[in-house]
Formats: structure tokens, C-alpha cells, sequence
């Protein structure tokens, strides 16, 4: 918006709150805000493709784009080869919070909750802690992956895996920051101390993991330069420039409490 805005250019957001339950014609009222916009009439279109919580509703407005718009389409964070794409490298930042927790803060017991495996982010963090984890030669069994759900339903289930049979991990690495605080309510229920008994961290920096208590290190992922980059991919097509069709953003650190280091809290946040 705010790049548009510098434009002078127009822009008209659609959303949906998506289908949690077993509603079926719930989803089917929600799937029709794709119909809405007559994509004919747009110079531009960009999509959050990984936001979309009804099943087969993306790849529905997907194949309605391509028959209808005729303009240049840009997916956020979730790409599609038919399409550019403004992406993070998902795989090189859990390599990062993986290697800082083993040679910054020596933890080998290292478990690690999934996202949802069926999408290609959780694939890549996996692979990321996998790689780092063989590179540094420490054994990754079977118990020390729980496959989780990108949310906070999950956390109670993943710390009583990690802990069956007397099972002390020194860390519990998660894919995102939901799942992370579900991961440190569920510890904190049963007396355990974090980090001193075990260190844990999420993905994507959200305020609720900047505020928790203690708060969750993370990795950030920058929204607004998401944003950013897509409208300027637009703007370089429109003008004739060379563009690109995937361009990476990249993602940064945040170390907190969670994993051994220190925070300093912005009260701002807590002001809101």
C-alpha cells in the first residue's frame, strides 16, 4: 500500500477469514470472494498464496487468473512457477537458528517440531535442521521430530513425544512462533525451566513471541520488504525493466531469552 501510494496507483485488497470447522457450505460462502474482482480490469495482482485456509481455493483462483487477467501476477512468501515470487529461503534460516544453538549455546539434544508437512516452507526447515544436525555429527532419531500443525492445537502432544520414556532434550526447535509458545506453555505447566532445562526457539518473530515470557528467539521475517519487493516487481514490468522471476528477501536473526540470550523487552509493544 504504501509503495502504491507513491505511485498514485490504485489498489483493492480481498480477503477471506477462512474455514476452520466442518462447514461445508461455510467454505463454499467464503470461497466466493475469488469471483468478486473482475481480474480483467487489473494491471496487476499479487497473491499470499499460504494464506488461504480452504482447501483447493487457491488453486482455484490460480486457474481463474490464468484464464481471465492479463496482467503480471506476483505470489508472496508461497511460490508458483506460473507466476514471480517473493520468497524467503526457509532452508538456510533454520540452517542459522540450528548452528547458533549448537556452537553458540553447545546443545546436541536437539528436537525439532514440523510444520505442516504437506507445504513446501516446513519441508525446507526440516531439511535445514537435518543438514546442519549431520554436518555437526550429532544422530537425529525418529523421536526427535514431531510433525506439528503450524498453530498452538499441538504443543501439549509434541512435549509429551519429546519426553516419553524419560527423554531430556537439551532443546526443542520449532518451525514457527505458535507452535513454539504452545511448546513453552506446555513445558513451563510441568515445572521446566526455559532455557535452563531446555532451550526453545520459533520462526517468523511475531509479537506474541517478542512478549512472551520468557520471550521466544525466532527468526524475522520482514513483512513489509515482502510487500515492498512484489509491488516493485510490478512496477519494473510495467516499465519495461528487467525483472526477475523469483526474488529472495532476506531473513533475520533474533536471539532472545528462549534460547539462552539476552532481550531487551521494546515497551512500545506492550503499549498497543
Amino acid at each position: 500500500i504504501q509503495e502504491a501510494k507513491k505511485a498514485d496507483a490504485a489498489i483493492q485488497i480481498f480477503t477471506n477469514s477462512g474455514s476452520y470447522g466442518s462447514n461445508l457450505f461455510h467454505a463454499l460462502g467464503e470461497k466466493t470472494i475469488i469471483r468478486i474482482p473482475n481480474l480483467a480490469d487489473y494491471d496487476g495482482i499479487i497473491l499470499a498464496p499460504d494464506t488461504f485456509g480452504i482447501t483447493g481455493m487457491y488453486d482455484e483462483l490460480a486457474e481463474l487468473i490464468l484464464r481471465e487477467a492479463k496482467c503480471p501476477v506476483v505470489c508472496i512468501r508461497k511460490g508458483d512457477d506460473r507466476f514471480y515470487n517473493v520468497l524467503i529461503d526457509n532452508y538456510s534460516a533454520m540452517r542459522t537458528m540450528v548452528e547458533h544453538f549448537i556452537t553458540v549455546h553447545g546443545y546436541r539434544k536437539i528436537c525439532f517440531m514440523t510444520g505442516i508437512m504437506s507445504l513446501k516452507d516446513a519441508w525446507d526447515r526440516r531439511q535445514g535442521y537435518l543438514d546442519v544436525m549431520q554436518e555437526y555429527g550429532i544422530p537425529v532419531t525418529g523421536d526427535m521430530i514431531f510433525e506439528g500443525d503450524y498453530w498452538k492445537n499441538k504443543g501439549e502432544e509434541a512435549v509429551e513425544h519429546f519426553l516419553a520414556e524419560g527423554r531430556m532434550p537439551e532443546a526443542i526447535i520449532c518451525s514457527n512462533d505458535y507452535m513454539a509458545v504452545s511448546v513453552c506453555d506446555a513445558l513451563l505447566r510441568r515445572g521446566i525451566r526455559i532455557p535452563e532445562d531446555i532451550a526453545v526457539s520459533g520462526f517468523d518473530d511475531t509479537e506474541e513471541a517478542r512478549c512472551s515470557v520468557p520471550s521466544i528467539s525466532s527468526m524475522v521475517v520482514p513483512h513489509d520488504d515482502l510487500g515492498i519487493a512484489a509491488y516493485r516487481i510490478l512496477d519494473n514490468i510495467w516499465n519495461q525493466r528487467p525483472q526477475e522471476k523469483n526474488v529472495m528477501v532476506e531473513v533475520k536473526t533474533a536471539y532472545k531469552e528462549s534460547c539462552g540470550c539476552s532481550f531487551e523487552l521494546n515497551k512500545d509493544l506492550l503499549k498497543k
